[in-house]
């Protein structure tokens, strides 16, 4: 059985994520999407980055995070639909969580790309 922790739906975490090339990783924040009952079974989490970087154009896939100072991000900042799964154990930690209207919206975004 899993080791469960603390990690939930709407967390922001500190974590290493590789670059879509797989030739390089990038220390950044990212969503905990996934939830307590897959948490019950896994040992990883499913996440989207978090980025600082201003979309060039925005699509309906980006969301801006409008309350980004409560989730405990240091500059406005954007989800871009970038998933990932992450085992819990290099999760480096807790920085905050997004508010339900936040995680909201980047739900909403999650289904165009994904259209779940």
């Amino acid at each position: 059985m899993a080791i469960r922790h603390s990690y939930r739906r709407g967390d922001v975490v500190f974590v290493p994520l590789l670059y879509s090339g797989l030739h390089a990783q990038k220390h950044r924040p990212a969503v905990v999407l996934s939830t307590d009952d897959y948490h019950e079974e896994w040992d990883e989490l499913l996440v989207v980055a978090v980025t600082s970087q201003a979309p060039k154009s925005r699509r309906a896939t980006d969301v801006a995070l409008q309350d980004w100072r409560s989730a405990g991000l240091s500059q406005p900042s954007w989800v871009r639909s970038h998933l990932a799964t992450v085992d819990r154990r290099i999760i480096q930690g807790l920085i905050g969580r997004l508010s339900p209207a936040d995680l909201a919206a980047v739900e909403n975004c999650l289904r165009v790309a994904t259209a779940l």
